[in-house]
């Protein structure tokens, strides 16, 4: 088992500074605090509008400023992560496309496949059509970010769960492995 020890720093606390100077520079304009309070307010407004059931504004302890603050984040990260949700969502669907026109593009060499005769088959060195199709990186580049390399593209598409496989002759291309599905239902 391994135990990971982790740094700590001991940052200086306000209370312990006795210059006036360095405590007058920490110390909030009146302005800064009626705009603090105005977040907090309508922090407190929105929190209150998504179902908690918090008392005014003018009646709220510390503790329910600072569920209010809490929550509010809570609110912020579930929003960013909608929206992550949504772009990747969004990412696979374009890629569904044009997977979807490569399972086209299958389906039709299958159905010529499947006409030949066995003995042409057999000069082919193919008795069965793959099972799976590749689908080359470069047709799914136009679904990224056009800032991405190729290392970078194959590397998403791993994390998305999808196996890319580089071929060892002169050319190194990377392709998209997907199983060959006959018919769309």
């Amino acid at each position: 088992m391994r135990t990971i020890q982790a740094k700590t720093t001991t940052l200086p606390s306000m209370s312990a500074t006795h210059d006036p100077n360095v405590a007058n520079q920490n110390a909030l304009s009146d302005e800064e605090a009626a705009t603090l309070l105005d977040c907090l307010r309508t922090m407190h407004e929105i929190v209150r509008d998504k179902g908690a059931e918090l008392p005014d504004w003018s009646e709220c302890s510390g503790k329910d400023q600072e569920y209010v603050f809490v929550r509010s984040i809570r609110l912020l990260a579930r929003r960013a992560d909608m929206a992550k949700e949504n772009k990747v969502r969004k990412l696979r669907d374009s890629l569904n496309m044009v997977f979807d026109q490569h399972m086209l593009s299958a389906r039709k060499t299958k159905v010529e496949f499947d006409s030949l005769s066995p003995a042409l088959k057999k000069l082919m060195g193919k008795a069965t059509f793959p099972d799976t199709i590749q689908v080359p990186i470069s047709s799914v580049s136009g679904c990224f970010p056009t800032t991405l390399t190729e290392d970078q593209l194959i590397h998403n598409l791993t994390n998305m769960s999808y196996k890319v496989l580089r071929t060892k002759d002169k050319s190194n291309a990377a392709y998209i492995l997907l199983p060959f599905i006959e018919t769309q239902e």
